[in-house]
């Protein structure tokens, strides 16, 4: 069993390169983003972005562990196959990623997309601005995507490219990990 995690700013691509990945690997596919909006349904929780934010970094200082394990079983993957996981966005999630895996392994795969590509891309959901950006990110939530989870990531991939490069570029490098 193997978990390929990606990790990566607001806006970086990485659900969509996570999407592609899983579909092509044929592996199931889960999203602690996902997860955390489900939770916030259940618990009739607005879903705007500062509540998910705050009701994510809850989660993850409350119980990570358990809220791990929901992002893994949300992907219906009963079977101990391998996985596809998007939006890491915390270093304690990666060491009980690691965890759970053991003795298999978790591969992190970092989208590293620039502020300019970013900042487009939140255009379309009115988010126009470096300032509106910063804001975003200074939540507790996003502090270790801009400065710990690059460093730790197994693999580092520029987000510039073509998601169908990206996407090519990951499979090659995970046919050369084996």
């Amino acid at each position: 069993m193997v978990i390929l995690g990606f990790a990566g700013r607001i806006a970086s691509g990485k659900s969509t390169i996570a999407r592609s990945i899983s579909k092509i690997l044929g592996w199931p596919y889960s999203s602690f983003g996902d997860c955390v909006r489900a939770i916030a349904e259940e618990r009739g929780i607005s879903l705007d972005r500062k509540s998910l934010q705050t009701l994510g970094q809850s989660l993850v200082n409350q119980d990570c562990l358990s809220f791990c394990r929901r992002v893994l079983e949300g992907s219906g993957n009963t079977n101990n196959q391998s996985i596809v996981v998007d939006g890491i966005r915390h270093v304690k999630v990666v060491d009980i990623l690691k965890q759970l895996v053991t003795p298999n392994k978790l591969i992190i795969i970092f989208i590293d997309t620039p502020e300019n590509i970013i900042l487009n891309r939140l255009g379309e959901k009115e988010i126009y601005n470096i300032e509106d950006l910063e804001t975003i990110e200074e939540h507790s939530t996003e502090a270790e995507v801009k400065t710990t989870l690059k460093t730790i990531a197994d693999l580092i991939v520029d987000g510039r490219k073509q998601a169908k490069d990206i996407v090519d570029e990951i499979l090659l490098w995970l046919q050369k990990q084996k």
